[in-house]
């Protein structure tokens, strides 16, 4: 049966690049402190006083959540990666493993490769941090820095092939030649290749499948909301429930049914030979965006758990989960102040 890996966001630790652009103190935690109801008896999913606010500075942390994936059968972590032509951002977490070696827990990245814009406060033309596509000293550098983390034990291979998703395949300038020098390189440190995964989404350059990657995965439910699914089951924004009338006026939020997303989720067509399936622990993405949020009503551990069954019974090696801790976007996994440890436990049924 397939293995359940989560995607972990590594934004829960301060940074001097967030603290010029939203503040100081700023973590994914401050979402959470900002968010106002966008409906009456709106409620969003917090931290279980079991978790607390945690640090991922903090090697107890992340051992912590190591301990909780084990336990309840999550098989490992797919960390965001935020490489943009030589910087970085919110790798320091990751780093630290390599030192304390927590969380101890099969892992692997996904290049967040999307430039950083102020899309959280409503202005997404500008641009924080450009990506840019260097030449090949530019993807040497990226790969010497990856290196440490192929090599790792726990770091997840597919036939010896250290697997490396990226969110945007189609925007990486040159990606043939990037990750054909990279498979070079690898054979010469050792390492029989790269296993390069696509990630299925909802922009025009990565909703159809790139033939040449090693494999994709079903992002969603960023991928259920593609032009290629979106009139299946996406009601009109429904602005039901109005806290005022301002929010009328401005709202812009969209409701969609959670039954029918993980009905279409399972009877997703197989676009490429390795395709691994996808699933999300929850949606609503109110404390980051506000009235223009996307809610996902009716989600449910027992829902998750009988369409995660399906998931994992479809084949394919690995199913991915968005996500472990996205708490600004309502899509966890880890014990919360509304559902406690229910949607783990809901990894248990679904073997």
């Amino acid at each position: 049966m397939s293995k359940l890996i989560a995607f972990h966001l590594p934004q829960f630790h301060v940074v001097e690049e967030n603290d010029r652009w939203w503040g100081k103190g700023f973590t994914e935690w401050s979402h959470l402190d900002k968010w106002t109801p966008v409906f009456e008896g709106h409620q969003v999913r917090r931290p279980h006083a079991d978790i607390g606010r945690y640090d991922l500075l903090e090697t107890a942390a992340r051992a912590k959540q190591a301990e909780l994936a084990k336990r309840y059968g999550v098989y490992g972590f797919c960390y965001y990666h935020y490489w943009f032509g030589g910087k970085q951002l919110l790798e320091k977490p990751l780093d630290r493993m390599l030192l304390d070696g927590q969380p101890d827990l099969p892992f692997c990245f996904s290049w967040a490769n999307e430039p950083w814009t102020r899309r959280w406060d409503g202005h997404e033309r500008e641009v924080l941090m450009a990506q840019t596509y260097g030449g090949v000293e530019e993807w040497d550098a990226h790969l010497d820095y990856l290196l440490p983390f192929f090599r790792h034990p726990n770091y997840i291979r597919v036939d010896g092939k250290p697997m490396f998703l990226v969110y945007r395949l189609g925007q990486v300038t040159q990606w043939r030649e990037r990750f054909e020098r990279w498979r070079e390189r690898l054979a010469k440190e050792g390492i029989p290749g790269l296993h390069l995964v696509m990630m299925l989404g909802n922009f025009s350059d990565n909703i159809t499948p790139i033939a040449e990657a090693d494999a994709v995965v079903e992002f969603v439910p960023n991928y259920l909301a593609s032009a290629n699914f979106a009139q299946r089951f996406f009601a009109k924004p429904v602005l039901e429930n109005l806290a005022n009338a301002a929010y009328q006026a401005t709202g812009a939020t969209t409701f969609v049914d959670s039954r029918k997303a993980f009905k279409q989720l399972v009877s997703l067509p197989t676009v490429h030979p390795t395709q691994y399936r996808g699933m999300f622990s929850g949606w609503d993405n109110s404390p980051r965006v506000g009235k223009r949020a996307t809610i996902y009503r009716g989600w449910t551990p027992e829902l998750f758990a009988e369409h995660l069954r399906i998931q994992k019974q479809r084949g394919g090696e690995f199913v991915f989960v968005n996500a472990w801790n996205e708490w600004g976007e309502g899509a966890v996994l880890e014990p919360d102040d509304h559902l406690g440890y229910a949607a783990l436990e809901a990894i248990a049924k679904s073997t």
